[in-house]
């Protein structure tokens, strides 16, 4: 198949893909969204999500302060979603997409940036004191390899590169062909794992 032909398939939200993915399962993104919803539901993301959109808010660059505000929330949304369809944990899921760039806010250099996020977070996390060392690692992992997006490694690894790639790929349409063939394969074989029999004559 080409892959310029995922084009052809338009999410206008998280809600639309959400909607999509759940038609497969037989049941509905309102399940999703009213378990994310709850009063029980992740408490401690919302510690760390406010610690990084502090970062982001106290950028000086409207553009990146306005693209990682998008880019931040979307992915730990879609990391969220992604565990949650998966049977994992997607409170874990949703602080590794918070974290996953945390170095470039404070510097804006791509170079080594899954590295230095790595870091960062781990400092972050175990600062936080809400997080133990088994989760930690997962997360730190996840962050540590989401740049890796040829290679395949953990469950929850995969999820925040797919959630990466996905959100990419969403936030900038027009340039989207002009991405890498081994992100822009990712993001055909997500569509292509959650397609519907509608979306399935467009691919």
């Amino acid at each position: 198949q080409n892959l310029s032909s995922i084009n052809h398939l338009h999410f206008n939200s998280i809600e639309d893909l959400a909607n999509l993915i759940y038609s497969k399962f037989k049941t509905t993104a309102v399940d999703y969204f009213d378990y994310t919803n709850s009063n029980n539901y992740l408490k401690r993301t919302d510690i760390i999500k406010d610690l990084v959109m502090g970062k982001v808010r106290a950028l000086d660059d409207i553009k990146l302060k306005e693209y990682f505000t998008i880019h931040l929330n979307c992915v730990a949304e879609f990391s969220s979603l992604f565990a949650y369809l998966e049977g994992l944990n997607p409170e874990i899921a949703i602080v590794a997409g918070y974290l996953h760039d945390i170095s470039l806010l404070t510097n804006n250099l791509s170079e080594n940036h899954a590295e230095r996020s790595t870091i960062e977070a781990k400092k972050i996390l175990e600062e936080s004191n809400i997080f133990n060392s088994y989760e930690i690692d997962i997360i730190c992992s996840a962050v540590k390899n989401h740049s890796s997006k040829e290679n395949i490694d953990g469950k929850y690894d995969e999820i925040l590169k797919n959630a990466d790639v996905l959100e990419l790929y969403f936030h900038s349409t027009k340039n989207s062909m002009q991405m890498p063939y081994h992100k822009l394969q990712r993001v055909h074989e997500i569509i292509k794992k959650y397609k519907t029999k509608e979306s399935e004559k467009e691919l």
